[in-house]
């Protein structure tokens, strides 16, 4: 899944599509995005998981990279699943596992 999203598979979407990923940092190739934004092709770019370079697998988002400063672009830090029902049950899951 290394750069799935990349300048050939972004050129299929329709104009202005936003992309969101929720899934593992190298999913998306960021130049590519970033071009498509700065075009038009892409509307938006959402992520809630880190950036991915073959040199470092995984980083947090530069707030000075020229994506990261894209006003059509949001990042959050790998928070999406997160709420009190998902813990809780969670909690519930685990419990029952260890009591067998």
């Amino acid at each position: 899944t290394w750069h799935l999203m990349n300048n050939e598979t972004l050129s299929l979407l329709p104009d202005g599509a936003i992309v969101v990923n929720v899934s593992r940092g190298p999913l998306v190739e960021h130049a590519a995005i970033l071009d498509a934004l700065e075009s038009g092709k892409v509307g938006g770019f959402a992520s809630d998981v880190g950036v991915s370079h073959e040199s470092k697998p995984s980083e947090p988002w530069d707030p000075d990279d020229a994506l990261s400063k894209h006003p059509n672009t949001i990042f959050t830090p790998h928070v999406g699943g997160y709420c009190d029902l998902t813990y809780g049950e969670e909690g519930h899951v685990t419990a029952a596992v260890v009591e067998g």
